[in-house]
């Protein structure tokens, strides 16, 4: 099921990739006294801070081409008109593997902008923490009900999400 039209990020041109892909080693290899000029360009277009260490540890969990991605895609926006169709959409993309690593893990930040407090990431890989339940690591939800749940747990309200979905387990109550 692919993303609606109106929630996709602009897609950097292949001179923008290869550009930032250079940007990045230099950040790498950078001295302190370079170090300031690189970061503030990098900055400027991703949209956030990054620090040098960020560019020194994201090879423990991806490769330059992922990270360099993910952040031309920008930071995702909160989109207040979103509907309970397209927020199905978009979780149906990122839990069918059908997008690749950046863009599935824009649209992970995505989906925990526009569902503040959600933390939609552990509800759909590591279960057991989000339910505070260390029986329910392999639970199998369908897309309405992780839905439920992390509209429950935000409290964002969707005048178009079905009513009575099946929510079989208890949310956990916030750990201190």
């Amino acid at each position: 099921m692919p993303v609606p039209p109106r929630l996709r990020p602009p897609t950097p041109s292949v001179e923008e990739f290869r550009e930032y892909i250079a940007l990045c080693h230099r950040v790498e290899d950078a001295t302190s006294d370079e170090l300031a000029p690189l970061l503030d360009r990098w900055n400027t277009r991703a949209g956030t801070s990054y620090t040098q260490s960020d560019f020194r540890s994201y090879y423990k969990s991806m490769d330059v081409e992922t990270f360099v991605g993910g952040m031309l895609l920008g930071a995702p926006a909160f989109v207040p008109d979103l509907t309970y169709a397209e927020l199905r959409q978009v979780l149906q993309s990122v839990t069918d593997q059908e997008l690749s690593e950046a863009v599935a893990t824009y649209y992970l930040n995505w989906l925990e902008t526009n569902l503040p407090n959600a933390n939609l990431s552990d509800l759909l890989y590591w279960p057991n923490h989000w339910f505070n339940n260390e029986s329910l690591l392999h639970v199998e939800l369908t897309t309405d009900q992780i839905l439920a749940y992390a509209i429950a747990k935000s409290g964002r309200l969707f005048p178009d999400a079905p009513t009575g979905v099946s929510m079989p387990y208890p949310i956990a109550l916030e750990r201190e």
